[in-house]
């Protein structure tokens, strides 16, 4: 068996410069800029979860719901739904709530 390699010296390296920006609509916009790299990725952070519910539950019930399904959605009708625009999430969360409890 052979011993393994000596590591080498240390290259110098520094972490790329973070740009932030915010939409008008409230949006913070994070890039960092890799000049050469032909990559692009890209996540969106909400603030949501239970720790960030204005009526109590309904994380729980969304999170059931996605993987449990409904009495009127299954879990992977849930999966191919589209997106529902932030002026619509109370009224889609309320009508969801009552799909779950009901």
């Amino acid at each position: 068996m052979n011993p393994r390699p000596t590591a080498g010296a240390a290259r110098p390296w520094s972490f790329p410069t973070i740009h932030r920006a915010h939409l008008d609509n409230g949006v913070q916009v994070v890039t960092i800029p890799l000049p050469g790299k032909t990559l692009c990725a890209a996540e969106l952070v909400l603030d949501a979860g239970a720790a960030f519910d204005e009526i109590e539950g309904v994380a729980t019930l969304l999170a059931r719901a996605f993987n449990e399904g409904t009495a009127q959605r299954d879990a992977g009708a849930f999966a191919g739904a589209h997106l529902v625009p932030v002026s619509r999430f109370r009224e889609v969360a309320a009508r969801l709530e009552r799909e779950l409890t009901t």
